[in-house]
């Protein structure tokens, strides 16, 4: 290759061997590489068609070009520049700009049979013997090493030799084969010879590998692990049925992180606290969760447990962080005080002990840091133990995923896979810079390699731990075909050949709209409005904002009240905050009911000021609000471990003087909205025990502290100082006087009350089918709006009696007990009457659990004078009334 200088961003994209896209003031240019001679460039207008959309519409366009596959496989293997060729200074003919080449598109051209190609990472054949895969197309050289380790406990490892691969030049997989005597338990990395576009040479990179399943302590290198051995089959594992619910719209899921169940379980061995195993214990997290089961919730969510980048795995390091942050220091001081924050910064900076998990470093293995044994396959066994007691308890086990960025990209240590394949896994913009739209490099999801990555990873979770479901961290940065494509990889997996029905596994995920992929500009995205037919679910902000009020995102709407959150106060004055009450009132209400009939698009609702209209005509945002095609398409849910917990949103919006009953009303108000929707619900763990993080809006990095829940239910976290300044500080002097304020601080007698009520409203679900009729058309023809004028009020009827023939029989093989149920809610912190003249003597009665509740506690539920028709209903009530059938 003659020499060039270096070059300037990643502006020319070879899309093809004979084609590439060049910005369109480039009047001509040539490609250059260590392979052969320059070749010329001519601009072909005839094909700026084939340039995908996002390049046309930046001022891309077409360039042919003489090469076919082989010689594009062969120049990629090195420093590929493109010349752009202008007029010098003299007048004549000369080299004006050079840049660098983006390959990633090329790539899956010129390797068709990649995707499809045997299994990559460590394969153990039956006589024990192992193979090893690495996708390294670009690379000029790969090796094997493996390693000794001489301290397990802090994974320090050396090298004992190096292995060469072979490379399969119709894939570009580079193998080490059973000749090479590796067995399982041993360590190994990866070292690939490339060219890295980063920093524009030759680099020799010792890396994991990104299929590992298991690693050494703080993910050194990776390990051989042979997954039928049965050490790593514990009993409880294998013996414990899934207790899946029948339907995906039976589902109704506490989202929890692992750390957060255990981490303060004084009875617990020192060693097990805030791991895997302590879900085998009888603790009180593990007592509640068997509670939370035994009410109606079906599935436990947990946050990411696959192996992170910024939580330490070394527990040597974990004591001095831990006497920096001290629980009985932090809990000494003031409750409004920035000392705690201060403090737990300062922990994080010596060794992070906990995160949220949204920083992925190897999908395939699970995290060190939440095993008592992180060195190895033990980890694995571990995970089985963990999945196996939750089955246990009645909970389907649902894993978080984030394929959509990793946690570095370049030559960054902890950037694995773009050390393998640099260029091809991070998306790009134009001009060749990381796009960062998820907050850390983005995954080019749209590339073969990075879906075949996404698909493989999740069906090893499913087959390897016999996960119930998976949830995608901002799955609208995947395409919808990268969905299918896990939707197909899972339905192939049987209960005989795996060990899991693949079919019933739940899918759903963040489905939000922004970023350089927003509204469809490089793939048809999995996002909201675009999984219809699917049965792959996306979480809905429209009911979510409707009860909290606001919007996350917009924080100038931090104590705008919703539904729940004092909208129907008759005391809140609202329109001294600057708040039009009306409007708001008007669009929680119509939100509302359409999110709790399923946010179907072609459901009507009773929208004030303009009659009944279709779901996707209700405004949210400026845009429609219903989008789904069936109910099992959406997760109804009001909080998760993103942004405020509902009670510090209630906090925060509530009048001052609501009084405790009156708070803990709120709290069940947003519950019910989400249990008794026709959709999966999803209840933030410990929201039915007022669960705070003291006003943090975004406690990824808040560690322990702030993050903690007492099972106990006998103390708040309300008021454990100003949240950390890295993420709250512009809002702080807000926050001050709340945290200070006695009255906002829960009461034991509190949290028992929002606990037992909390129970009553998952068990009416469970006994209220009709709640979830699981179908758009049963939806759509026996779902209507009584009083549909009230914004203080929310009813939502299931009547089966309108329904009749086929329709009729498939509701009563929904519900055999029930041939109608209203939904209640009543915002107001006044009673109300409600004229409802459709049920006008028909005989309805508190939904059984609730009637229960409501006699142990004391507490009245809505009256129904069967003559009038009328409904009395008292203050910040929700309830469901039933209809028996004959």
């Amino acid at each position: 290759m003659t020499s060039h200088p270096s070059p300037r961003g990643l502006r020319a994209h070879w899309l093809r061997p004979d084609l590439l896209a060049l910005p369109a003031d480039w009047p001509a240019a040539s490609l250059a590489s260590a392979a052969a001679d320059p070749v010329a460039l001519t601009r072909d207008p005839a094909r700026d068609g084939e340039l995908p959309r996002y390049l046309r519409e930046a001022g891309w366009v077409a360039f042919a070009a003489s090469l076919d596959a082989p010689a594009a496989r062969e120049a990629v293997c090195g420093r590929v520049v493109v010349d752009r060729l202008g007029v010098d200074d003299d007048g004549g003919a000369g080299s004006a700009d050079v840049t660098g080449v983006q390959i990633g598109e090329l790539l899956d051209v010129i390797y068709p049979a990649a995707p499809d190609s045997a299994p990559l990472g460590a394969t153990v054949d039956a006589d024990g013997g192992v193979s090893l895969r690495l996708w390294a197309p670009t690379a000029l050289s790969v090796a094997v090493e493996l390693l000794d380790v001489t301290e397990p406990e802090h994974g320090t490892v050396r090298q004992r030799v190096a292995l060469p691969a072979t490379r399969d030049e119709a894939t570009g997989v580079w193998a080490v084969g059973p000749e090479a005597g590796i067995r399982p338990g041993e360590v190994y990395r990866w070292i690939v010879e490339v060219y890295a576009p980063s920093t524009n040479r030759i680099e020799l990179n010792h890396v994991t590998d990104p299929y590992s399943f298991a690693l050494t302590t703080g993910s050194t290198a990776s390990v051989v692990v042979d997954l039928a051995d049965p050490v790593l089959a514990p009993r409880v594992w294998l013996d414990t049925p899934a207790p899946r619910p029948a339907r995906q719209v039976d589902h109704l899921i506490t989202e929890l992180h692992v750390r957060d169940l255990s981490r303060d379980a004084a009875e617990l061995d020192p060693r097990e606290r805030g791991t895997y195993r302590a879900f085998t214990r009888d603790i009180p997290g593990t007592r509640h969760l068997r509670a939370l089961a035994e009410a109606g919730v079906t599935t436990v969510h947990l946050l990411p447990v696959y192996d992170l980048a910024t939580v330490e795995e070394d527990r040597s390091r974990w004591p001095a962080a831990e006497a920096i942050a001290d629980r009985e220091v932090l809990d000494a001081l003031p409750r409004d005080s920035a000392e705690q924050q201060r403090l737990v910064g300062e922990a994080n900076a010596i060794a992070r002990t906990f995160n949220w998990g949204y920083d992925p470093l190897h999908v395939f293995a699970p995290e060190g840091s939440y095993a008592v044994d992180p060195h190895g396959a033990a980890r694995l066994a571990e995970v089985r133990e963990m999945v196996g007691a939750l089955h246990g308890m009645g909970l389907a086990v649902v894993v978080d995923q984030v394929f959509n960025h990793t946690h570095a990209c370049g030559q960054d240590p902890t950037s694995v896979l773009c050390r393998i394949v640099p260029g091809y896994y991070s998306r790009l913009s134009p001009d060749g810079d990381v796009e960062t739209s998820t907050c850390c490099p983005n995954v080019a999801t749209e590339r073969a390699m990075a879906q075949r990555w996404m698909v493989d990873a999740v069906a090893h979770w499913a087959r390897t731990f016999r996960v119930d479901g998976f949830r995608f961290d901002l799955m609208g940065h995947h395409s919808r075909e990268n969905m299918l494509a896990v939707r197909r990889g899972l339905d192939a997996l049987t209960l005989e050949d795996d060990g899991v029905d693949g079919p019933g596994v739940l899918l759903y995920g963040e489905g939000w709209n922004f970023g350089e992929v927003a509204d469809d500009a490089r793939f048809v995205q999995a996002r909201q409005g675009n999984l219809g037919g699917t049965s792959i679910a996306t979480f809905s902000d429209r009911l979510r904002d409707a009860v909290d009020g606001g919007t996350p995102s917009e924080r100038g709407t931090l104590r705008e009240p919703g539904f729940a959150t004092g909208l129907g106060f008759a005391m809140h004055d609202v329109a001294a905050a600057g708040l039009a009450a009306t409007p708001l009132r008007e669009r929680a209400a119509a939100l509302l009911r359409l999110g709790i009939a399923g946010n179907l698009r072609r459901l009507e609702v009773p929208v004030a000021g303009r009659g009944t209209v279709r779901g996707e005509d209700v405004e949210y945002t400026g845009k429609g609000a219903g989008y789904a095609d069936q109910p099992d398409e959406v997760i109804t849910y009001v909080d998760a471990h993103d942004n405020e917990t509902l009670y510090d949103l209630a906090a925060l919006k509530l009048p001052l003087s609501a009084t405790p009953a009156e708070r803990v009303r709120a709290n069940t108000l947003g519950l019910a909205c989400v249990a008794w929707a026709q959709t999966p619900g999803f209840w933030h763990a410990g929201v039915e025990l007022l669960r705070s993080k003291s006003l943090d809006h975004d406690s990824f990095d808040s560690g322990d502290w702030f993050n903690r829940i007492d099972w106990t239910g006998q103390r708040s976290t309300f008021g454990s100082g100003l949240p950390p300044a890295w993420r709250n500080e512009a809002e702080w002097e807000l926050l001050r006087p709340l945290l200070a304020e006695p009255r906002l601080r829960p009461s034991a007698e509190m949290i028992q009350a929002a606990r037992e009520v909390a129970f009553a409203v998952a068990r009416t679900r469970r006994e209220v089918p009709l709640l979830r009729l699981g179908s758009a058309e049963l939806i759509e023809a026996c779902v209507s709006f009584p009083a549909p004028e009230r914004t203080d009020v929310v009813c939502v009827l299931v009547d089966a009696t309108v329904l009749d023939g086929e329709p009729a029989a498939r509701a009563a093989g929904v519900d055999p007990a029930h041939s109608a149920a209203i939904v209640i809610l009543n915002s107001s912190d006044r009673e109300v009457r409600v004229d409802v003249p459709e049920l006008r003597g028909r005989a309805l009665r508190p939904a059984a659990a609730l009637a229960a509740w409501a006699v142990g506690a004391g507490e009245e539920l809505p009256e129904w004078y069967l003559a009038s028709g009328v409904l009395r209903v008292p203050a910040l009530a929700a309830a469901v009334l039933v209809e028996p059938r004959p």
